[in-house]
């Protein structure tokens, strides 16, 4: 069986599996990472001197923590976090978490 826009024969990768993971490329995790950072910076979620500051940890961590924060801002996008509990407490302790894990 197929799926919509799927010819015979066509491979998918496993569920939540990105292109890049398909690819082979080898450090698809790593790159994934860094665009989540990209596009909260471009969000205004995170400034671009706290991705700087904050880039060699988050590749370095075991686990992407960045999945954590974006979580974290759609929450406060859809207002069930104001800007103290997002912007004040919840993202300021993400990033503390980040540094102290490196």
């Amino acid at each position: 069986m197929t799926a919509p826009g799927q010819t015979p024969g066509m491979q998918r990768g496993p569920a939540g599996s990105t292109a890049l993971e398909r690819s082979g490329y080898p450090n698809a995790g790593l790159m994934q990472r860094l665009q989540c950072m990209e596009q909260l910076v471009a969000r205004g979620v995170m400034t671009r001197d706290e991705f700087t500051s904050l880039k060699v940890a988050v590749l370095a961590a075991e686990h992407d923590p960045t999945q954590r924060l974006a979580e974290t801002a759609d929450l406060a996008d859809r207002g069930l976090l104001n800007q103290q509990e997002f912007g004040g407490l919840l993202k300021q302790k993400w990033i503390a978490n980040v540094q102290q894990e490196s």
